[in-house]
């Protein structure tokens, strides 16, 4: 009941956005009231509408309305000051031009069916922009499928990415819809693609190839139709010398290559996402959008931000639970900073040095010694290939 009352409040909302748009060629659209009672309900709210900024739900309860309204529209204006860019893409923010770069390619590409490769560090959104493309498509009534590929071995990716007949397995007590069958007809997102064990890619490219799947333990041969949107935070031109990932199936996946800017290439769009989560925390706490003075907005700016949105998120969040409605404090942040710092350094790995050939081919003999020859063992304990073992060996 209250999915149903969410949706029919967004069609409300976008009705309501397309008749701003009769009477004004850009209008700024915020809306207020509604039946959003979750910070998951207003993300939605922002994936499904063209809406730039929401009060609503228990915060126009405790607050007084007039304001509520007052204090909103004061701070929309602030950050609207930018000009007449769209601030906004679904729940992606940002005016600075790494970001407007971003919204174009997104609206250009979600008219086609190609597969989009997403790169950017962790943190930057790779996973917005996948809803964006998603919901910006012909496919928006279909299913959007999101699966993280980390940290997989490879009979469970290829259970949860093809599924399994009832027995293929010891504890397959039923058969199991893989993420593509599930996504048939819609888009399937993969998160982390490079952390596919090589098989796993060889089995991706095949479906790709022939649009249909095996369930493992399976015979019959199933169609699917997806658009395929991968995401990663590494760096192929580093893995596909290695063997560590497909060149074929980077080509598959790479039509369109869209990079996700880090935080530090886009410091402008900090006060609007600052505000942004002020208005969502403001909601969740229970208490009104604090007042952010320019020194404390300015600590947030020199910031470098190695953890992107999800760490200014967190900074946020932590501020809010201090301050409880009062001033962002730039003491606060600061003392933040610096013991984050200080964590990250503990925490940092130590880099081995480059080996040379000749060290490296030592280590590969010693490895295969205590494997008894066996390439693979030895190839999985120096976290390389077998292809790059034979390299090594015919050096």
């Amino acid at each position: 009941e209250h999915q149903a009352a969410l949706d029919r409040g967004i069609e409300s909302i976008n009705a309501m956005i397309e008749a701003a748009k009769s009477a004004a060629p850009n209008p700024y659209c915020v809306i207020f009231g509604g039946p959003v009672l979750l910070p998951q309900d207003t993300a939605q709210v922002y994936q499904r509408t063209e809406a730039l900024g929401y009060l609503g739900g228990s915060a126009v309860e405790r607050f007084p309305t007039a304001a509520a309204v007052t204090q909103t529209v004061r701070e929309f204006r602030h950050v609207s000051r930018a000009g007449r860019k769209t601030n906004r893409l679904g729940a992606l923010i940002g005016t600075s031009p790494a970001m407007q770069q971003v919204f174009e390619t997104i609206r250009s590409v979600a008219a086609s069916d190609a597969a989009v490769l997403i790169l950017g560090e962790s943190g930057t959104g790779k996973e917005l922009a996948a809803r964006e493309i998603h919901r910006l498509s012909h496919l928006h009534s279909k299913p959007l499928v999101s699966w993280n590929c980390g940290a997989m071995t490879e009979s469970l990716a290829m259970s949860e990415l093809f599924g399994h007949e009832r027995g293929a397995f010891t504890g397959a007590t039923r058969a199991h819809s893989g993420r593509f069958e599930l996504a048939d007809g819609g888009t399937l997102f993969m998160d982390e693609v490079t952390d596919l064990p090589g098989s796993v890619q060889a089995s991706i490219l095949r479906v790709l190839q022939e649009k249909e799947i095996v369930r493992v333990g399976g015979e019959k041969t199933i169609g699917v139709n997806v658009r395929l949107v991968a995401a990663s935070n590494k760096d192929f031109r580093e893995l596909i010398p290695n063997g560590r990932f497909r060149l074929d199936l980077y080509y598959r996946l790479s039509t369109v290559v869209l990079r996700m800017p880090p935080l530090r290439e886009r410091q402008d769009d900090i006060p609007f996402l600052v505000w942004e989560l002020a208005q969502e925390f403001s909601q969740k706490y229970g208490c009104a959008a604090p007042r952010i003075p320019d020194s404390s907005m300015g600590a947030l700016a020199r910031h470098p931000w190695p953890g992107n949105i999800r760490e200014l998120r967190n900074v946020v969040e932590r501020v809010f639970l201090l301050g409880r409605g009062k001033s962002f404090s730039r003491a606060w942040f600061e003392e933040m900073f610096a013991a984050d710092r200080a964590v990250g350094e503990k925490l940092a790995p130590v880099v081995p040095p480059l080996l040379s050939l000749a060290a490296r081919r030592e280590k590969l003999q010693e490895s295969l010694a205590r494997h008894g020859g066996n390439k693979t063992a030895a190839a999985r304990e120096l976290g390389v290939t077998r292809k790059t073992i034979h390299k090594w060996l015919k050096h």
